[in-house]
């Protein structure tokens, strides 16, 4: 076997290192993100994310935007970062609108939210 063709070998087996170890890691970031929660309809995520924005009474309007919650407050001070970081719903506040990113059931969590708002207990 020749030097050029030794050489070429050594960097084909690096190239095909970097590419199985990039789309290891490619999988495993997909599979695992530890942040973000799927909310399921269980209704006490629900009321435990009300009562983390300030109670059903600060809540002036609720959307659902894709895989957000959109949530017009009365008093953004009343929202409780502390619970809401312990509920896994990652938020940003503006002024008095807060987003909620909830995966997967944001339209469902925004129904159950305006029920409430609504006077509906489901």
């Amino acid at each position: 076997m020749t030097d050029t063709q030794t050489l070429l070998l050594g960097i084909g087996g690096i190239i095909i290192a970097a590419l199985f170890i990039t789309i290891l890691m490619l999988v495993r970031k997909k599979t695992a993100n530890p942040k973000t929660r799927v909310l399921n309809t269980d209704m006490s995520v629900i009321t435990n994310l009300i009562r983390a924005l300030g109670g059903i009474d600060n809540i002036v309007d609720a959307k659902s935007e894709h895989q957000r919650l959109k949530i017009t407050l009365k008093q953004p001070k009343s929202v409780n970062p502390t619970e809401l970081k312990s509920l896994g719903m990652p938020a940003v506040l503006a002024k008095n609108d807060i987003k909620i990113l909830i995966k997967g059931n944001a339209m469902e969590a925004c129904r159950h939210i305006n029920d409430q708002r609504n006077g509906e207990h489901t």
